[in-house]
């Protein structure tokens, strides 16, 4: 068994959630939010940060925080490099401010492996488990080190239970349930992925985890489980909007509530943050696409695609409601109108392509897309290229 396997049975055997630091309360949530926020809400949990470094500014966890939002703001932007520039040098900086801490080296860790060196990046981690005795760890070591050199696997999946078992801090178990679930999926399927749920939801009684199983029960025709689980006291009370917007994606897509359901997501519209506003828009126009009047569903489709901090994600799920009802020539519509505010978006170019040959009568403006495409990929590559170079 390789060393670092070794130290991370100890650390959990052994219970070690003792640490050289205390994190207050609101530091703690603080940092909830930077890893389960959805990347909607990046750009208020970067001011945030930004001032909890002002108020701290020698603080590695501050840090190590601002680090971490900032990865995924470049894996939520792809395109940009700066958010992966800054990570990196926060990063640095926390070492600098503590060597012998742990949020300067875990913060280095995640920016190796969102460049791909995961190698390294276990290295690091590893380093920290080696001298834990000398120098004791948090929850956060191990289980960066099960998340970066195990992916998705079933020994992870087993890893992460055992390290939730033997952690109290509702905070670790925030982090840590989100990534349990994903190795679940990739370890589990069907019936058996299901039942896992509903045990890990049984433990844990998450939000999160009640989401996860709504979605499965969906995947897997059980409309009705997924129903009597909207159902729940807890979830009617609970003000959890993508749990909200799971609910009711169902109630429209598969009960066939349309009419019921459009109003309640223009209720919801009222009263959401701006951040969730672009998700309400797009299922509103796709119950007036189901409804035949496509006028109105392009309108808040519109809306939806120019409002939003993900372009992408709301245009693929646009193009797969268009393409499941055959309506290209509305699809495409829709691409030319908002194309000009998805500047040197590779997926809108690709897309448009792809219509236009379909359609047999458009090559020239198809060619012209996937140029653009091509452009910008190769203009991304250079730019990370250029970073990997500096380390």
């Amino acid at each position: 068994m390789k060393l670092y396997k070794k130290w991370i049975i100890f650390w959990i055997l052994a219970g070690v959630t003792s640490c050289l630091f205390s994190l207050e309360q609101k530091e703690e949530a603080l940092e909830a939010q930077v890893w389960n926020a959805p990347a909607t809400q990046l750009e208020a949990i970067e001011k945030s940060l930004i001032h909890h470094l002002q108020e701290s500014p020698s603080s590695p966890f501050s840090h190590y925080l601002l680090s971490i939002a900032y990865l995924r703001f470049f894996t939520r932007e792809g395109k940009n490099e700066k958010p992966l520039q800054q990570a990196l040098q926060l990063a640095q900086q926390a070492i600098e401010l503590n060597p012998d801490g742990e949020f300067g080296y875990l913060a280095m860790a995640n920016v190796l492996d969102v460049m791909n060196k995961k190698k390294e990046a276990c290295l690091i981690l590893q380093s920290l488990m080696v001298r834990s005795l000398q120098y004791p760890i948090s929850w956060r070591v191990p289980f960066h080190l099960i998340r970066i050199q195990e992916p998705k696997t079933t020994q992870a999946t087993h890893q992460l239970e055992d390290l939730l078992h033997a952690t109290a801090s509702e905070t670790a178990q925030e982090i840590m349930i989100p990534y349990l679930v994903a190795t679940g999926q990739s370890t589990f399927e069907g019936e058996a992925y299901a039942t896992q749920l509903q045990k890990w939801e049984s433990e844990y009684s998450t939000e999160f985890l009640r989401t996860q199983l709504t979605h499965v029960y969906i995947e897997l025709g059980q409309y009705g489980k997924a129903d009597s689980l909207c159902k729940k006291k807890e979830r009617m009370k609970s003000k959890d909007i993508g749990s909200k917007l799971t609910c009711l994606f169902l109630s429209y897509r598969y009960l066939h509530r349309s009419h019921e359901t459009l109003h309640e997501f223009q209720r919801l519209e009222k009263t959401a943050p701006p951040e969730w506003k672009p998700a309400i828009w797009m299922h509103i126009g796709f119950i007036f696409h189901r409804n035949g009047d496509k006028k109105k569903a392009n309108t808040y489709l519109e809306k939806s695609l120019r409002e939003s901090n993900l372009k992408e994600e709301i245009l693929t799920t646009i193009a797969y409601e268009y393409e499941y009802f055959h309506d290209n020539k509305s699809l495409i519509a829709l691409l030319k109108k908002v194309e000009p505010d998805f500047s040197n978006h590779a997926a809108l170019y690709t897309l448009l392509s792809e219509l236009l040959q379909k359609t047999g009568a458009q090559q020239e403006a198809a060619s012209h897309f996937y140029e653009k495409a091509l452009l910008v990929n190769k203009d991304i590559q250079k730019e990370r290229s250029s970073i990997s170079q500096s380390q």
